[in-house]
């Protein structure tokens, strides 16, 4: 587990004691610099060194929380070929090393009902996964008690799965005493996911409910005033963050026959830009 926004004593260890996990079997991957002071694990600079250790522990899981944390800081996380440059790689070393990479990322807060365009940064992140799991608040859920749907948006390994219902329970943990300082609390109250049905209802079932009807207008007149509003070209996640109440599929499509009836030019693989307009002639 390489987890840099919890700390590990007082929230991982005691969650993964209320999940009932033998931590005998659990990994922490905290980074030292040449000082000795803490540091952070660096995709892809440190893919060799994972390798090693992932071999060393006889790893089967690598979990990094979040991976934007572990993202070579000169990569532009919003850029698809920039991330690439470290999923990429880090496809490469699991398949290598026969493990599985779970990569946590937030959602952003554009008002997107597709699940898969609101993750935050660049596309990149959810098209390089082979599989996305989608955590989100059930709208139907009890009053006074709140609720959980864990989904299945995407698959490129076979069939997607149903969504789960969940909730969380407070759990309280005994800490080893050996463990803590004098005077320290010996008890810590943590959280524990208590799995329930499924759930005919999809990730993008829950947030078209949550949202309500929203007209998407004329979406290439929408498309066409955002590109001549822009000086040059535009990549299709600009387009998608711009025009967010439309799927990114029918964005797609609305694009593909915006270019075939000349009303915007494709300059490049993914980058499309308005036609000019002919000077002295109708606008």
């Amino acid at each position: 587990i390489v987890a840099t926004e919890d700390a590990w004593a007082e929230v991982v260890v005691p969650r993964l004691v209320a999940a009932g996990a033998d931590l005998a079997r659990v990994f922490r991957i905290a980074p030292k610099d040449s000082s000795g002071a803490d540091d952070s694990i660096n995709v892809p600079a440190d893919l060799v060194d994972l390798a090693r250790l992932c071999a060393l522990h006889d790893i089967a899981l690598l979990v990094l929380d979040p991976v934007m944390s572990v993202i070579e800081g000169s990569i532009d996380t919003h850029k698809d070929r920039e991330v690439r440059k470290a999923l990429d790689p880090l496809s490469a070393f699991a398949a290598k090393a026969t493990i599985a990479v779970l990569a946590l990322i937030h959602a952003n807060k554009n008002t997107s009902a597709d699940p898969i365009n609101s993750i935050m940064g660049s596309k990149a992140f959810t098209a390089g996964a082979r599989s996305v799991l989608y955590c989100v608040a059930d709208p139907d859920a009890e009053e006074g008690r709140e609720s959980y749907l864990f989904c299945h948006p995407k698959s490129n390994l076979g069939p997607k799965q149903a969504s789960v219902r969940y909730h969380l329970i407070e759990v309280k943990i005994e800490l080893d005493p050996a463990t803590g300082e004098p005077g320290d609390d010996p008890v810590v109250t943590t959280s524990r996911v208590v799995w329930g049905d499924d759930d005919a209802r999809s990730a993008q079932d829950v947030m078209d409910a949550a949202r309500g009807p929203r007209p998407t207008g004329d979406v290439a007149t929408r498309v066409l005033a955002f590109l001549r509003g822009r000086d040059g070209v535009a990549s299709m996640e600009e387009i998608s963050a711009e025009i967010a109440d439309v799927s990114y599929d029918t964005l797609r499509q609305n694009l593909v026959r915006m270019v075939k009836r000349c009303e915007i030019v494709r300059a490049s693989r993914g980058m499309y830009g308005a036609v000019p307009k002919p000077e002295g002639g109708p606008t």
